[in-house]
């Protein structure tokens, strides 16, 4: 009877370690969980530069009291960093909610980080977004695969991505933005990446930080839309006035 009890309860746990297997495919297979192509193409580009020891996390979950957001990449480091990826269609993301949605996250999760890469990087510059990441972040990287990303790129476009890094390294109100040698003679520069730090929510030293956070502190009570309607608001009035009078308010 012992011999047959000791054998059921073995099958049980094999059970459960089965079906835990394929309740949570995030450890063994990323791809499952990805929601949109640029998403997979981001995952794809640079699953096989990152050392083993990194976990990828896909459709991470952050509660805050302003509501609840899911966030398209966590990478978990060892040593306790946690740094997200979001991966942002052009005609999907608004500048000042994704602002006022990042400062949430940092401020009421363990991530360190939030790096926000635009369609055109991820669809058409992908090397030259992860050199940027690998130069921000080379504690990702496995031994010797900077040089081979750097065999994907012209000098040029290594020259001005070193530059953006160097120019402000951390956290920046606009965002890191450089040209690939196929689009230099666009108006605009194409490629687009937002870096935000948990430090600048906790001693935020940049205006828009500042202003961001003081405002939530103010509406406590408000969830994420209606603190997006209202800090829009704001923005527009702010720009009135700027525009009437020559000088922003603060």
């Amino acid at each position: 009877m012992a011999e047959i009890e000791t054998v059921g309860n073995v099958v049980i746990e094999t059970y459960r370690n089965i079906m835990h297997d394929i309740q949570s495919p995030t450890k063994k297979d990323p791809f499952s969980l990805t929601e949109s192509p640029i998403e997979e193409s981001f995952l794809l580009g640079i699953r096989k530069f990152l050392t083993q020891e990194i976990e990828i996390i896909p459709q991470y979950w952050v509660k805050t009291p302003h509501g609840n957001f899911r966030l398209d990449f966590v990478f978990k480091i060892p040593g306790g960093k946690s740094i997200c990826f979001e991966c942002d269609g052009q005609d999907y993301h608004e500048m000042y909610k994704d602002f006022i949605r990042d400062v949430l996250v940092l401020q009421h999760s363990d991530i360190s980080e939030i790096i926000r890469i635009n369609g055109f990087g991820i669809n058409f510059a992908l090397e030259s977004c992860l050199y940027f990441i690998f130069k921000c972040h080379p504690d990702l990287l496995k031994e010797g695969m900077i040089q081979g990303i750097e065999h994907l790129l012209s000098e040029r476009e290594i020259n001005d991505i070193t530059c953006e890094v160097k120019l402000d390294f951390g956290s920046q109100e606009v965002p890191f933005s450089w040209n690939i040698d196929a689009c230099r003679e666009y108006d605009t520069l194409p490629v687009k990446i937002y870096r935000r730090e948990k430090k600048e929510t906790v001693n935020p030293a940049k205006f828009l930080f500042k202003d961001v956070i003081n405002f939530i502190e103010l509406n406590k009570k408000l969830d994420f839309e209606q603190l997006n309607e209202k800090y829009y608001e704001k923005v527009k009035e702010a720009v009135k006035r700027f525009c009437q009078y020559g000088k922003m308010e603060k």
